[in-house]
């Protein structure tokens, strides 16, 4: 017998070893992560800004280019002639060797290389100005991601607390209908109820963790790392500009509205540089050129030349036409495309300043809206226990809380995602949007079965001074811990 007990506890010890051993494998790394932290470390980790930072590298290529093309051209030619014939036979040669160096300089092009210099430079600022663009629109999504990562913490800590409040009803229920005071139809749609609760949690943990998988890719960051925002919402942000400012400081500093009117900067060059083929061509050349029996030799020939070497393409079959027809054409397309730009941006400001109001005034009335549950589900548990109040009532009002709960944390997510919007919009760098959205808000109270502190994580705004939330009175005194009934007095502490 004390074989056998020792044998079980033995194997026991193997089972959990093997438990813990298998949970610290699958355990992701915890780290709490600020917003200026987490837009910095995608600055530097992120694939696409690194692509568009090769762009850039590129563009300065071409500059060096067209640099180049301006300056002393220094060419050696190398030939080897098999020679044969009575003149070379009968004095000895039969070979030939020639060494031809030549050194160009362009005197004259027809404005082509200025042009193609100038367009050379113009194109490394389109470059930096779509690398900033890039960055900016990164930052963005960074932003997004992150405060994606506190809504979800949200909604898992709703639904939390909504199971709670459905267990301990279900629970309130059966007792009741084991003393016959309820019918058994109140205990099974409680039932049913904390199924569906368990069912929206598990969901609700799923998007948390999607959340964070995609705040982790998008910052190059390896992807089991448990991510914890440290930084709540903004609720205390106010903006003063008008939308109309905010339009045309946007068309001003946008780096992309900057770039296309950049590339129309380059398509007028092109005409010019294309233009240039009607004009001829005029170069300063020195020339050397020796041959011989032997490499490196001269004592077949032994020239040498310095000059000015001109061309003039007198017809060419409307090859030059057609190309300044060609960049005429590209020139429509880039004016279209800053006009298109332009529009564009316009359109994300206003976009991105009409969703900040709607969300300002959401977040106003949802706070109201979640008082106005949290009491009315504190009423429906009481008058149920009384035995005063419907079943129907208790799931209906925990339903309208989940509703007041979800809808204002989506208001302050809008609300905070569309301010970086309407940054990134006006084309505002990344330390003026982290200033503007690294502020701590304030905690609001949370949907649960006991009194208990706020949960991490959740902010109210602060309404502006005239349209402050007051939550409607107290009606009754309820001190039960058995009913479960909402944090009533913590609901008014914000009001």
């Amino acid at each position: 017998m004390k074989h056998s007990r020792n044998l079980f506890k033995n194997l026991t010890a193997m089972v959990l070893s093997g438990i813990t051993v298998i949970t610290l494998g699958n355990t992701a790394f915890a780290r709490e992560m600020s917003l200026q932290e987490s837009v910095l470390e995608a600055l530097n980790n992120n694939h696409t800004i690194k692509q568009e930072e090769s762009d850039v590298e590129k563009a300065k290529a071409v500059l060096g280019e067209a640099q180049g093309n301006q300056g002393v051209k220094l060419t050696w030619t190398g030939t080897v002639n098999k020679l044969g014939g009575h003149y070379y036979n009968s004095n000895n040669i039969d070979h030939s060797y020639g060494n031809t160096v030549t050194a160009s300089l362009p005197l004259y092009a027809g404005g082509q290389l200025d042009d193609n210099l100038k367009s050379a430079k113009l194109g490394v600022d389109v470059s930096n100005y779509t690398l900033e663009n890039t960055k900016q629109s990164i930052q963005l999504q960074v932003i997004q991601s992150y405060y994606q990562i506190l809504n979800s913490q949200n909604i898992k800590d709703v639904r939390q607390n909504v199971v709670k409040q459905y267990s301990d009803h279900e629970q309130m229920a059966e007792a009741k209908y084991n003393a016959g005071v309820v019918p058994k139809s109140d205990l099974l749609r409680s039932q049913v109820n904390l199924a569906d609760a368990q069912q929206n949690l598990t969901s609700a943990e799923n998007d948390l963790q999607i959340a964070i998988s995609d705040f982790n890719k998008l910052i190059g960051q390896d992807l089991m790392t448990d991510v914890q925002p440290s930084d709540d919402y903004l609720t205390n942000y106010k903006f003063t500009q008008t939308l109309q400012e905010c339009m045309d400081e946007a068309v001003t500093n946008r780096p992309d509205g900057i770039a296309t009117r950049k590339a129309v900067e380059q398509a007028q060059l092109a005409i010019s540089a294309a233009k240039a083929g009607y004009l001829p061509q005029v170069s300063l050349v020195a020339q050397k050129d020796i041959a011989g029996n032997n490499m490196m030799t001269n004592d077949q020939s032994d020239k040498s030349a310095v000059g000015v070497q001109a061309s003039w393409d007198l017809f060419d079959s409307n090859v030059t036409h057609s190309q300044v027809k060609q960049a005429e054409a590209a020139l429509i397309r880039a004016q279209q495309e800053q006009a298109d730009m332009d529009d564009q941006i316009r359109l994300d400001v206003r976009q991105a300043y009409l969703s900040m109001e709607a969300a300002q005034k959401n977040i106003h009335t949802t706070q109201v809206a979640v008082a106005q549950a949290t009491e009315d589900n504190r009423i429906a548990q009481v008058r149920y226990q009384a035995g005063v109040g419907t079943n129907s009532d208790i799931l209906d009002t925990i339903s309208d809380y989940v509703t007041a709960r979800m809808n204002y944390n989506q208001a302050l997510y809008d609300y905070t995602v569309s301010i970086a919007s309407l940054n990134k919009a006006m084309g505002l760098d990344a330390q003026s949007i982290i200033n503007d959205l690294g502020g701590k808000g304030s905690v609001v109270p949370t949907v649960s079965g006991t009194v208990s502190a706020p949960a991490a994580n959740e902010t109210a705004v602060a309404p502006a001074p005239s349209e402050k939330a007051s939550a409607p009175a107290v009606q009754e005194e309820n001190d039960s811990t058995e009913l479960n009934v909402l944090d009533r007095g913590s609901a008014q502490a914000d009001n």
